[in-house]
């Protein structure tokens, strides 16, 4: 049996003899292919100074284990976010989450890529996956109940009155 790498993955080759009338070979190809198969975020929406998971699914497409394939996420400038290691069965997919913090960020529209990476990868143009972010401004809108004033005398210099006052913004 001969065993060796070409274009596509590894090939692995045998042969048979039978008698003397000749010989018979088969081949077939074992390959690792990873896809990063979707991106999305949770929460979806987060608020300005808060933080949320990116949640990837990485799938093995081809027929081979794949063994620590490098999940990396990166913000629209290209600075790691956070990253992890998968092994997966061949037809075998894995959810992985990476922690954003999203300190120090104005609130709006904000890209994140999820890459997968292996050393042996037929197929390479599907290792890489993008999704936008929303970063919701928080906003106070405060809403206050009425304000009930009772038993002012007149030349009082003290006034008791009540007021609730409930934020009804974005909020978490």
């Amino acid at each position: 049996m001969v065993t060796r790498p070409d274009s596509s993955g590894w090939r692995s080759t045998s042969s048979t003899r039978r008698s003397n009338s000749g010989s018979s070979s088969r081949g077939f190809n074992i390959t690792t292919d990873v896809a990063v198969s979707s991106v999305s975020f949770n929460p979806a929406i987060p608020l300005q100074g808060t933080s949320t998971q990116i949640k990837a699914n990485i799938t093995n497409l081809g027929n081979a284990e794949a063994r620590n394939a490098v999940v990396a996420a990166r913000n629209s400038s290209g600075s790691l976010i956070g990253q992890t290691t998968v092994t997966l069965d061949a037809g075998f997919s894995q959810e992985i989450s990476i922690n954003w913090n999203l300190a120090g960020l104005n609130f709006g529209l904000y890209s994140a890529d999820v890459s997968v990476s292996l050393n042996v990868d037929t197929n390479k143009s599907n290792n890489v996956k993008s999704s936008t972010l929303s970063i919701e401004q928080d906003l106070l809108a405060p809403q206050f109940s009425s304000i009930s004033v009772q038993n002012i005398l007149e030349n009082s210099t003290n006034i008791i009155f009540s007021v609730e006052v409930s934020d009804i913004g974005v909020g978490v």
